[in-house]
């Protein structure tokens, strides 16, 4: 998606992925100070049904808490949430290429449900 900037004749790329990672980021952010604590991460995931541990909140934060001041930021945020996208696309594309190369016949279930569901993608786009 591409919007123009005021004043500016290029458009500005809008990647969705990014327009989500803010919307959950603004969710997270519970006392809306632009950034996202290990208790508001922690609190976050909890309410969305994750069953995560304060430990496991705080291990995952410092992990991605670039600038080590002990919370995420939304640059901070948006690329983790960019890493995982790019991981589970990447995943997605290798189990077809693996299903690709293997011989009628030795599909598992699920290899198969997940080709046919990309083929009815590809359809679908070519229509």
């Amino acid at each position: 998606m591409m919007r123009r900037r005021a004043g500016s004749p290029l458009p500005t790329i809008v990647d969705p992925v990014l327009q989500r990672a803010s919307q959950v980021f603004r969710k997270l952010d519970l006392d809306k100070d632009g950034q996202i604590s290990v208790e508001e991460f922690y609190q976050g995931c909890r309410d969305m049904g994750l069953q995560i541990t304060l430990d496991q909140a705080n291990t995952f934060l410092k992990s991605k808490d670039k600038d080590q001041n002990g919370f995420l930021d939304l640059k901070e945020f948006a690329t983790c949430v960019s890493q995982m996208e790019y991981m589970k696309l990447s995943m997605f594309v290798l189990r077809v290429q693996r299903i690709k190369n293997q011989e009628v016949g030795h599909h598992h279930p699920a290899d198969y449900l997940s080709h046919q569901y990309f083929k009815d993608k590809v359809q679908l786009a070519t229509v």
